[in-house]
């Protein structure tokens, strides 16, 4: 098992040294742009937040929805959209997909010097080793989550999705948005069961303030999927701390052939790389699909 549940003297970054580097979508190989549309929704505290609505609009009743928590470098970050887009296609157009912009302005795409202020906020250890405070501490990012699903629950009329609040919904998370997910899996939690592909947990360790990852490891209370791959650390692996600590249902699937962030920054035009997130992504749907199940959605 992964050593010690404790905070080391030097906590790892983000994301680890041999990670996939920032990229935009082309440069990932995608060669479509995004299918779905930006919708504006309104925050608790007066403002706005950007959410990426993957897909057609479609006539199909919303049966369930899929929050997408974006990486380190926010929504722009390689193939993120056009993994929204891939992931609802497998869900089917009964299930929503949306992918809120945690990071960048509403109304505008986040360029590289928004994207670097997140990325230095969030994780501040790849830049000259000082661990900055971290620019969106959990209270700010469970904040704008709930606006989410306030856009997801609120009839279409009114401007909303039209989710029923009995529908269930899941998370999905790449890097930082990994730890996200984590965090919202404590009870009672918005999901009944998340995903993440080269979750950074370790960003818990980055917080200034809240729990320790140990207390957010053990307050988990929904079936999470882990990908992880052989740049995560070992607490995330299969025989790791936090693996063998997460509740009934959950799975820890290692990709041994990948780096931290192949997910969704990897060049699919690598045959081995786009083997890897066709798995991925195949997996996650089977996993949100089967916990949907049991919370009654066929």
């Amino acid at each position: 098992m992964g050593a010690s549940t404790s905070t080391p003297a030097t906590p790892p970054e983000c994301c680890p040294p041999d990670h996939v580097p920032p990229r935009n979508a082309a440069d990932a190989g995608a060669t479509a742009a995004p299918t779905g549309r930006m919708v504006s929704a309104p925050t608790a505290d007066g403002s706005r937040v950007c959410v990426y609505v993957a897909g057609g609009g479609g006539d199909a009743p919303l049966r369930g929805a899929v929050v997408l928590v974006h990486d380190a470098f926010g929504l722009t970050s390689g193939r993120t959209m056009q993994y929204a887009d891939e992931l609802r296609a497998l869900l089917g157009d009964s299930v929503a997909v949306v992918a809120p912009d945690l990071f960048g302005a509403v109304g505008a795409a986040m360029g590289d010097n928004d994207r670097d202020l997140a990325w230095r906020a969030c994780c501040g250890g790849l830049f000259g080793g000082i661990y900055e405070r971290i620019r969106y501490p959990w209270d700010a990012v469970e904040a704008k989550l709930n606006d989410v699903i306030a856009l997801l629950r609120r009839d279409a009329a009114e401007g909303g999705l039209g989710v029923p609040s009995t529908a269930p919904l899941a998370g999905v998370g790449f890097c930082w948005g990994g730890w996200a997910c984590f965090r919202a899996a404590k009870a009672p939690s918005p999901f009944v069961c998340a995903t993440s592909a080269h979750p950074s947990a370790q960003v818990q360790w980055l917080q200034r303030s809240g729990p320790t990852l140990k207390e957010v490891v053990d307050a988990v209370s929904i079936p999470l999927l882990l990908c992880p791959t052989k740049s995560e650390p070992a607490m995330l692996q299969p025989d790791g701390w936090i693996a063998q600590s997460l509740p009934a249902g959950s799975a820890v699937v290692p990709y041994p052939r990948e780096t931290h962030g192949f997910a969704n920054r990897g060049d699919v035009r690598v045959p081995v790389i786009r083997e890897d997130v066709l798995d991925v992504q195949r997996r996650m749907a089977d996993f949100i699909r089967d916990n949907f199940a049991k919370a009654g959605v066929a």
